[in-house]
């Protein structure tokens, strides 16, 4: 199913996407990070959606938008020749599928959380 949002919406989801992805790896990239499980960041992802106060930039919109810009940067750095970056981005979106976006809005894969 494709869902098409409004542009004013999509360019919101995009931002608030790069905002938390900023938030989140400060001081160090802790999307993966064993120090801070799924539903620790799931806990930082609600506080952090409703903090923004819009009810129509959720939780899981959010880690939606995430997993599109992980994907976005791991395709730009195989279509660059930046392995480095790939593989970092394709490791980013694995952990956020499967222990954020998964958990929000269950695809039926039968996919379970790193740990």
């Amino acid at each position: 199913m494709t869902v098409y949002l409004p542009a004013s919406l999509t360019s919101t989801l995009f931002h608030l996407d790069f905002v938390f992805g900023i938030w989140v790896t400060r001081p160090s990239p802790d999307l993966g990070n064993p120090d801070y499980t799924g539903d620790e960041q799931i806990r930082r992802l609600f506080v952090f959606a409703k903090g923004y106060g819009l009810k129509q930039c959720s939780a899981a919109a959010i880690a939606a938008y995430a997993v599109a810009r992980q994907t976005a940067l791991a395709v730009s750095g195989k279509t660059r020749g930046n392995a480095d970056m790939a593989a970092w981005a394709d490791s980013a979106a694995m952990w956020t599928v499967l222990n954020l976006t998964e958990r929000l809005m269950p695809t039926g894969y039968g996919l379970t959380a790193q740990v």
